[in-house]
């Protein structure tokens, strides 16, 4: 064997070895940081008084497959700044925790993620809670709403939510918050790259990285856009963890709406969806959600099916939080006076 060739195969070998060392500290890594994420959430899960920015701070898991994870109760404190509590059974809020209505009050339960959550604004600036508050004023009649909404949780999840959690306490009127990212997973849930070129995860997380599409965060557990594109949503249901793959795209979407309003429908609720993404055809002002023709046109025919109530409206980029896309107190409130002029429109306010 000549010297060049001993040279090549040793240079082979020496790379080769590199390479598998390469993805076993990949593997290993990653495994670490789910684990050690996960040591956390259940290392700090009595803990309830939280001055944080993380939103692993305010979470537990959660015992259903499909919610995974769920505010804990009796938080007290701040998250980013704004005052935030949850009650015994852990919604945001004052709300009562005890499914009974003694009162006979008109009871609404919202669905959705951070947005309806109410991202960095304080417990009383979020939407629902404003839109209670003037029902009541402006109705004379005591009304409670049930915040079921968290940070990350998609219309799949939500569905879940609604099935296992809030349609116990039998509203009068269920509103689900839709944003475009809703045919996705949380961020922070996607794990190893599904596509893995020669089995090599390392490849698949370089190929993914240099594949994302521009404008995505990779930083885990930001909250992503609220408005999304093909080239995103591929990506996101691509990199989804293959026991979750039932929570993600269009099906996923179309079917936990489905189970949302059949739900309702079985207590007597009429469903509200609040969106600026859900429109009869693409284009003009709010988001997009990124339907194919044929898929837009079932889900209108569902939507007359289903005789659901639509609310659209549109929150301008001053009442934007900068260089985060949740809105802003002034948001929240343009939402809760949109909705309340819908319901009113629609005669889905108490009377």
């Amino acid at each position: 064997m000549s010297l060049r060739l001993k040279k090549a195969l040793i240079s082979l070998v020496a790379t080769g070895g590199a390479l598998l060392l390469a993805e076993a500290v990949f593997r290993g890594y990653t495994a670490y940081t789910q684990r050690r994420d996960l040591e956390r959430l259940i290392a700090g899960a009595n803990r309830i008084e939280i001055d944080t920015n993380n939103l692993g701070d305010l979470v537990r898991l959660s015992t259903h497959p499909d919610i995974m994870y769920e505010l804990k109760p009796n938080l007290r404190g701040r998250y980013w700044g704004a005052r935030l509590t949850t009650n015994a059974a852990g919604l945001r809020g004052n709300a009562p925790a005890d499914v009974a209505n003694p009162k006979r009050a008109f009871r609404i339960v919202g669905l959705g993620d951070s947005f309806m959550f109410g991202h960095r604004v304080a417990n009383d600036e979020v939407f629902l809670e404003v839109l209670r508050r003037r029902i009541e004023r402006e109705r004379k009649t005591t009304v409670e709403a049930f915040n079921f909404a968290l940070s990350g949780y998609n219309t799949a999840m939500e569905a879940a939510v609604f099935e296992s959690k809030a349609a116990a306490y039998r509203p009068n009127l269920v509103i689900v918050d839709i944003i475009g990212n809703d045919m996705e997973l949380p961020t922070f849930l996607a794990r190893l790259p599904t596509v893995r070129p020669l089995g090599s995860a390392l490849l698949g997380a370089l190929r993914d990285l240099f594949r994302r599409p521009s404008g995505l965060s990779i930083a885990p557990g930001l909250p992503p856009s609220a408005c999304t594109d093909r080239a995103r949503l591929d990506f996101a249901i691509a990199t989804a963890p293959p026991e979750l793959q039932h929570l993600v795209g269009f099906d996923a979407f179309f079917d936990g709406l489905d189970r949302i309003v059949r739900t309702a429908r079985s207590l007597g609720a009429p469903v509200v969806l609040s969106s600026d993404c859900l429109k009869r055809h693409p284009g003009g002002l709010g988001c997009d959600f990124v339907f194919t023709p044929r898929q837009r046109e079932a889900l209108w025919a569902a939507f007359r099916r289903w005789d659901v109530t639509v609310c659209r409206w549109v929150v301008p980029p001053e009442e934007k939080i900068p260089g985060d896309g949740h809105w802003t107190p002034r948001g929240h409130a343009r939402i809760a006076d949109a909705l309340y002029r819908c319901l009113e429109e629609r005669r889905l306010l108490p009377r």
